[in-house]
């Protein structure tokens, strides 16, 4: 007998190579943005900041980030050529601050439509700060399978849990459900997201 995978969701993972170099430039950037910016949006976030979506704000935030951007855009391509992809463009759309500062800050599960990937670039990741996790696609919560299960693998997860370090970027299809968990203290813990489109280049 032979068992074969029939689905498999992809996951790109990444280090921003100039991190050291530009931690701190970013840093106060988001600080003095969020000052300006008190009044964020209510998405998935619970208790936590996170910026508007205002072409304005969408704009700034990726100017000041250009060298992470740049970077991102090299890791789409790769992750197009992964998934056989035709010639495709590259486009930018929503991007976001996001700041979790205590302890009742979460992200509640959510995908991110009209886009063909998002993504995620973390600048700030003190210990205990929560995890990032990815819903399995493929097992309905109800399937008793799971309870049977002696040891999770990608067949009987309902989530994995990931544990970003300071400079990761995550790059994952839009479609694909992901939470973020509680911090264990009140330090920050501060990410940027972003949503990519891509499309056929003109023949």
């Amino acid at each position: 007998m032979t068992l074969d995978p029939l689905f498999s969701v992809p996951f790109w993972k990444d280090s921003y190579p100039e991190f050291n170099r530009d931690k701190k430039k970013f840093l106060n950037f988001v600080h003095s943005f969020r000052k300006q910016n008190p009044n964020g949006d209510i998405m998935s976030n619970l208790n936590g900041y996170q910026s508007n979506k205002s072409v304005e704000s969408i704009k700034l935030i990726q100017n000041n980030l250009k060298s992470v951007f740049d970077h991102v855009y090299w890791m789409t391509l790769d992750a197009c050529k992964d998934l056989n992809f035709v010639d495709c463009n590259v486009f930018f759309g929503s991007t976001w601050i996001n700041i979790n500062d205590n302890r009742s800050c979460s992200n509640l599960e959510h995908t991110h439509p009209e886009c063909t990937f998002s993504g995620v670039f973390y600048l700030k990741v003190p210990e205990k700060s929560g995890y990032f996790y990815a819903k399995n696609t493929s097992i309905n919560d109800f399937w008793d399978g799971v309870s049977l299960s002696k040891k999770n693998n990608c067949f009987n997860s309902l989530k994995i849990a990931m544990k970003p370090s300071e400079g990761d970027i995550f790059l994952f299809p839009s479609y694909l459900p992901h939470s973020v968990s509680s911090n264990l203290h009140d330090d920050e813990r501060i990410s940027i997201s972003f949503n990519i489109t891509v499309r056929p280049k003109e023949s």
